[in-house]
């Protein structure tokens, strides 16, 4: 694969949008996407997931197995329909999270040398920083950022960025952890050690903390929540089409390493269920999928 060396190049001097901080982790069950409409697009395959939500204007919250497939579902239906697509994998790592289909050309982008390195799924490899990386405009037709914009200072900085690059019709897939959420608030206020000692001990990744190897210095900004960046659509031109949470009574397959960890994690859902009177829900996780809207329209 070709790989292009990034260039030391100084961020642009964008504007950022931080919205207030919601005041309660469990308000994003009333939270209202007034931009959302699904007139264009149909993912026929979770259809009666989406429907369902964008009826109300409510997310909806999916099991992790439900969950773990929509991301996959959505990217195969939206690129059914183009004949040579284009998809840029923003932060992909040493894998892309998301199989994309063989007439795909898979262009990936990455700041670490040895991760990018590593991925064979790619066609194209571009060693750089998605805040900063100068992208062509208007050349992707797919756009996929999984997992990523919670390890970024600057994650509308990024999307911007990537808005660039996405063609006019196209769509950008957005998977991230849920900042106000239990797992979110313990993450981003946890030193980075900590995560490396859970996921060496814990999770069992010997790999964790050398370079390239997750867990990644982590900042969660509020200008990446769902809401932030519904709003931050809405102002650039686009049209949120789905936007979906996980189900967090299991998070990282906790059963499967530590019984004792997962029993302690369900013991503060219950206990956080039974103080807020049973309106609280733990959503550990988003996806969101937002379509770049053509000038004419």
């Amino acid at each position: 694969p070709k790989i292009i060396r990034k260039s030391a190049l100084e961020a642009p001097k964008t504007d950022l949008y931080l919205p207030t901080l919601s005041s309660c982790m469990d308000r994003f069950n009333s939270i209202r996407f007034n931009s959302i409409r699904f007139n264009s697009i149909r993912f026929n395959s979770i259809m009666r997931y989406n429907r369902v939500m964008l009826r109300g204007h409510q997310p909806v919250t999916l099991p992790t197995a439900e969950w773990a497939r929509q991301p996959q579902l959505i990217a195969e239906e939206f690129l059914a329909k183009l004949p040579n697509p284009q998809v840029l994998d923003a932060g992909c790592g040493d894998r892309c999270r998301i199989t994309l289909p063989p007439h795909a050309f898979i262009v990936g982008i990455d700041n670490s040398p040895e991760a990018i390195n590593r991925n064979e799924q790619v066609q194209q490899k571009i060693i750089g920083d998605i805040q900063t990386y100068p992208l062509e405009a208007n050349q992707y037709d797919l756009i996929t950022c999984v997992d990523v914009l919670e390890h970024l200072p600057h994650p509308q900085q990024a999307l911007q960025n990537l808005w660039h690059a996405l063609k006019p019709g196209g769509l950008m897939i957005l998977r991230a952890p849920n900042l106000y959420s239990v797992k979110g608030l313990v993450t981003k206020f946890t030193p980075h050690w900590a995560h490396v000692v859970f996921r060496r001990y814990v999770l069992r990744d010997k790999n964790a903390g050398k370079p390239g190897y997750p867990p990644f210095k982590t900042y969660l900004r509020p200008s990446m929540t769902p809401r932030a960046i519904a709003e931050w659509a809405s102002r650039n031109g686009g049209s949120v089409r789905v936007i979906l949470f996980r189900e967090g009574s299991n998070p990282y397959n906790l059963q499967r390493y530590s019984r004792i960890a997962w029993l302690l994690w369900n013991v503060l859902l219950f206990t956080l269920r039974v103080l807020s009177l049973g309106r609280y829900s733990e959503r550990t996780d988003y996806l969101i999928a937002i379509e770049k809207r053509s000038p004419a329209a």
